[in-house]
């Protein structure tokens, strides 16, 4: 058993490195753990993490080293498994990169162990080994000419694979072949550019499509040329076969529904199909009984809302005004009215990056199929979001995307966003609740209206010095997005040039006037408006 001691108080103390010793906290860790995911066999990835001293104490003798060896601790003076002893001043940042390196298939569960005298933190740290040269999946084609045989006919592997490249991959047995014989003899392989051709075609398994290329020459023997394939050999996802003058002569066809292809003789110009593949997925979806704010993650092959989400009652899109639609499509936003809670799952194309257009204004959009922090939506130019709203029994002010809803977004400009592909596996995730005002009024009062079933919205209005007749995002004030459907409720402060949840006005003017709007909806009567009598300062109201 591994152990860790430390003097302290005139004595030593001895623990199990891997039990976390707070004597007083001092570190502060810019990850809370670190996920490797799958490395190849004797491959290599390294993430970087940073320690800051968080103490008004310069500590003394700060080591830093891994339970298990796979794991390797780096700074830049030494790559050793253990960093140490150092000293870290007060607010110093200590920069280190752990380097994982899998010399077998095992699913490793191992720690960095920070050691102090006054806190030992540990770090947890994952990672799998994935034995080399194993192919995600894997597509026998036969492509053979009018005689077939062993003359006429050659074997032929596509397929992904965790690292693959486009290029020559040794550890998944790609071999580059000598140049194709003369015409008289058959050939076919897979065109690699760059190469002559292989005979086995492995690609990256982390890339959403492919095209794979496959060539022959017929030989003596001539057409027709057949490629042949067990459907049932398909992975998840689609496939579609063609040729490659966009199915000009050989239209594009699931490959899901045949298993042979055939180039008749009067098409002997057609020396090269494409086979396009395009990775599936599937998504869940957790809905609310009423209205949602919803997108679509996955690019389904049917998008009929009929067909995605059975029972739906309606969906309306967004453009100027609301209007019902019937179909959906990746990238919008949707306000869906749902009969009662529902879960369901939508099978499609991953979208893991997607860039949209915006207009000035407001713009309900959709997600991809990962978290996005506001600070990492990419913007075309630069600093074009002014703020971003979900929804949840009333409007919500966010400051991250998250796969499956819709949101509205207020551009100060027409513009360009893309939601990149992410991995947020060991950074925390920012609050979708609304940050804190940078300043409090001198008086805020909240009011609520709430119907017979106890559902209810709710603004807050007050005064200060700083508060005027305009927008006052120092005050915590933000325009709120169009107003919903006409049956959702909706409860609103009428502002000068905006609606808001929250109206600031001048402690200083004699008369402060407040104009609440309510949007019924499906709210059932009697309704009840509330609020706080000892938060209503000494004024007439």
């Amino acid at each position: 058993l591994d152990v860790v001691a430390a003097s302290f108080g005139g004595g030593i103390k001895i623990w199990s490195n891997r039990t976390p010793i707070i004597i007083e906290t001092v570190f502060d860790i810019s990850e809370e753990g670190l996920d490797f995911g799958q490395v190849l066999e004797n491959y290599s990835r390294e993430l970087p993490l940073s320690i800051t001293n968080s103490s008004e104490d310069t500590l003394v003798n700060v080591v830093l080293y891994t339970t298990n060896p796979i794991f390797q601790v780096s700074d830049v003076n030494s790559v050793l498994r253990d960093v140490g002893p150092f000293s870290l001043l007060p607010g110093e940042i200590k920069d280190i990169t752990i380097t994982y390196s899998p010399s077998a298939s095992l699913t490793e569960n191992e720690a960095l162990v920070i050691h102090s005298v006054p806190e030992v933190v540990l770090v947890p740290l994952y990672g799998v080994g994935v034995g080399q040269g194993v192919p995600e999946w894997t597509l026998d084609i036969s492509v053979a000419n009018s005689t077939g045989g062993v003359d006429g006919s050659q074997a032929l592997v596509i397929g992904t694979g965790m690292g693959a490249t486009d290029t020559l991959d040794l550890q998944y047995e790609e071999v580059n072949l000598p140049p194709q014989p003369p015409l008289a003899i058959f050939d076919a392989r897979v065109q690699v550019a760059g190469y002559d051709g292989f005979l086995r075609e492995i690609k990256d398994s982390e890339a959403l499509t492919h095209e794979y290329f496959i060539t022959w020459r017929a030989g003596d023997a001539g057409y027709p040329i057949s490629l042949t394939w067990d459907p049932e050999q398909l992975p998840n996802g689609s496939f579609y076969i063609s040729d490659v003058f966009d199915g000009l002569f050989i239209p594009e066809t699931n490959m899901r529904t045949i298993s042979e292809l055939v180039i008749p003789d009067t098409q002997e110009d057609v020396d090269v199909i494409k086979i396009s593949f395009s990775k599936h997925t599937s998504q869940d979806y957790v809905l609310s009984a009423g209205w949602n704010l919803f997108s679509l993650t996955v690019d389904p092959a049917d998008a009929a809302l009929e067909t995605i989400i059975p029972g739906a009652i309606s969906a309306y899109d967004y453009n100027m005004l609301y209007q019902t639609v019937s179909t959906l499509q990746v990238g919008t936003g949707y306000w869906l009215n749902m009969p009662a809670n529902a879960q369901n799952n939508i099978d499609g194309i991953m979208v893991e990056e997607l860039t949209l257009n915006l207009n000035e204004g407001w713009n309900l959009i959709g997600s991809n199929s990962n978290t996005v922090l506001l600070e990492d939506i990419v913007q075309e130019p630069d600093a074009s979001v002014v703020s971003i709203f979900g929804f949840n029994n009333g409007y919500i002010q966010h400051y991250q995307i998250d796969p499956g809803a819709g949101y509205w977004v207020e551009a100060n400009q027409e513009c360009s966003i893309t939601l990149p592909r992410t991995n947020y596996l060991t950074k925390s995730l920012q609050t979708t609740d609304a940050l804190e005002p940078i300043l409090e009024p001198e008086y805020l009062i909240q009011l609520q209206v709430t119907d017979a079933r106890g559902i209810s919205r709710s603004v807050a209005f007050g005064a200060d010095t700083a508060g005027t007749d305009l927008l006052d995002q120092k005050l915590g004030e933000v325009a709120l997005p169009p107003r919903p459907p006409s049956s959702v409720p909706h409860l609103w402060l009428q502002g000068e040039d905006a609606t808001l949840v929250r109206d600031i006005r001048c402690a200083n003017e004699d008369l402060q006037e407040f104009v609440i709007e309510l949007q019924t909806g499906d709210l059932v009567y009697p309704l009840t408006i509330s609020w706080d009598t000892e938060l209503v300062p000494n004024h007439s109201f």
